[in-house]
C-alpha cells in the first residue's frame, strides 16, 4: 500500500510541477509578446525619424 501512496504523491507532484511550468511559460509568452510590440513601435518611430531626416536635412 505504501508504494501506491508514493506513486499517487509523485503523480500529484508531477501535476503541480506541470501546472507551474505552464503558468511560467504563459508569463514568458506574454512578456515576449509585449517586447515584440515595443520593438515594432521603436521600428515605426525610427522609420518616422528617418523619413523626417530626409525631408529636413541637418544644418
Amino acid at each position: 500500500m505504501e508504494l501506491q501512496a508514493r506513486c499517487q504523491r509523485l503523480k500529484e507532484d508531477l501535476h503541480t510541477s506541470l501546472f507551474s511550468a505552464e503558468t511560467e511559460l504563459d508569463s514568458v509568452r506574454a512578456a515576449f509578446s509585449q517586447a515584440q510590440e515595443d520593438v515594432e513601435g521603436m521600428q515605426g518611430a525610427l522609420a518616422d525619424l528617418a523619413a523626417y531626416a530626409q525631408k529636413e536635412p541637418l544644418k
